[in-house]
């Protein structure tokens, strides 16, 4: 993520000891995690944090962070996952005895001091009849009013507490289910809601709108019960979204209302607060679908599909990708003045609203096209990185960051043997290094 002064906040967990601008991380053979504020110019590391956890040996990533948020004083949110243990300054976590099989999440407070202030175990442990539990840890957000909101899935008991499962907030199911905890700026314990009959459930992201609204997105297959209202999938086995609104001041029943959206991967940046309030999507239109009151056709081929809603999940507007060839909906980002910034990846060149997009430069298969718009959807601005194919090359599924501030694209990630940025070559001397890029562009 980018903080406060456009430094990148990198999250890396390692094994070993690791070098990245200018920190030493000094790990062991168990599994460990650094936190490091890179520098905007990419000179150096303005602090840097390390975490030390346990883990099964054939286990490497015991600790994981799957998001993080800085509030308006410099503090910093780590939410994620641990496998066996993890300590955060003076304290280690470790679950109750018999359940060091399975994963339990975690999310902790990082002072603007670089202390731990707070932290909150999910502890995950059996029901009767079911052994297999679980947890996943997809989004962390943030409220101006400083509450925190988390977002994933599990199955058996989800207890959230301090160093025990005897912590008051407590929900279980018996079948893979969504969850969402809000908590305070203190990370105390306020209220919890989950999924019903969504057994295929695959993520779950979240944005909250300049009014606090908080709004919901997910990928499913075959049905989901959100509060009341059921959304049948596809009988055909593809995935299907679904978006939702929660409002949390009626916590006996926090879904407003809930929709399904055009088939697409659900990207961890595929939804984004709209500055006017609601919620942006971006995905990909496969089929003829309504969308609304919108009946958008089939197109010739997958072409990105970017719809806002307003706060009452009415379809404010439509934009999609004009080209000769397929193209996806990919990540979502919100501008300074707090307009969309939409990156689609495209095979050949393209159009929105009279912007073009040039194609894959030669020698490469895939192009990224970054696409700017007013509150009413028009296009503003376009720039495309015509070389976005050789990022991913030589990657074998290492996850790659991409987060877009101030006309820059940072990217960070995984680095093997093999692999170019940009056209540039580097030196790999262990069996992946992380790396940080920083791309400006017009």
């Amino acid at each position: 993520m980018i903080g406060k002064n456009q430094e990148l906040i990198y999250a890396l967990s390692y094994r070993g000891n690791v070098n990245l601008a200018g920190k030493a991380f000094k790990g062991s053979n168990t599994s460990s995690l650094g936190l490091i504020a890179i520098k905007p110019d990419g000179s150096g590391h303005e602090w840097a944090v390390e975490v030390a956890g346990v883990s099964e040996p054939n286990n490497p990533d015991g600790i994981r962070v799957t998001s993080m948020q800085m509030d308006n004083n410099g503090a910093l949110y780590v939410f994620g996952t641990f496998a066996k243990s993890i300590t955060l300054g003076n304290a280690t976590y470790t679950p109750p005895q018999g359940s060091f099989l399975t994963r339990h999440g975690f999310v902790a407070k990082l002072n603007a001091q670089r202390q731990w202030e707070s932290v909150k175990i999910l502890n995950i442990s059996e029901i009767p009849s079911v052994n297999d539990i679980y947890i996943e840890t997809f989004a962390l957000a943030r409220a101006s009013t400083g509450e925190i909101y988390l977002s994933g899935i599990f199955k058996g008991k989800l207890t959230l507490s301090p160093l025990s499962p005897l912590g008051p907030l407590s929900i279980e199911s018996s079948t893979r289910q969504l969850f969402v905890i809000q908590l305070g700026s203190d990370l105390s314990e306020k209220s919890a809601t989950q999924s019903t009959d969504a057994p295929d459930i695959s993520r779950v992201n979240l944005a909250i709108d300049s009014a606090d609204r908080l709004y919901l997105s997910t990928s499913f297959t075959d049905s989901i019960k959100l509060g009341g209202q059921l959304l049948s999938g596809s009988t055909s086995g593809e995935t299907v979204r679904a978006i939702a609104h929660l409002d949390f001041n009626n916590a006996s029943l926090p879904w407003r209302w809930s929709s399904l959206v055009p088939t697409g991967d659900d990207d961890e940046r595929g939804i984004l607060a709209a500055p006017n309030g609601g919620l942006i999507v971006s995905t990909t239109l496969r089929d003829a679908f309504k969308l609304g009151s919108t009946n958008l056709p089939k197109p010739p081929h997958p072409t990105a599909l970017l719809a806002s809603f307003d706060p009452q999940g009415q379809v404010r507007w439509t934009q999609t990708f004009t080209s000769n060839n397929q193209s996806g909906g990919s990540l979502l980002y919100a501008a300074t003045n707090g307009n969309p910034l939409w990156v689609i990846t495209h095979v050949d060149a393209g159009q929105i609203d009279g912007r073009s997009a040039l194609p894959p430069q030669l020698g490469e298969s895939l192009a990224a096209s970054i696409f700017s718009f007013d509150p009413l959807g028009k296009a503003l601005t376009v720039s495309t990185l015509t070389t976005v194919q050789s990022i991913r090359t030589g990657f074998e599924g290492s996850p790659l960051a991409m987060q877009i501030k101030e006309k820059s694209l940072f990217l960070a990630g995984g680095l093997r043997q093999g692999t170019s940025i940009y056209g540039q070559s580097y030196n790999v001397t262990g069996i992946e290094d992380p790396f940080a890029y920083r791309l400006f562009f017009q």
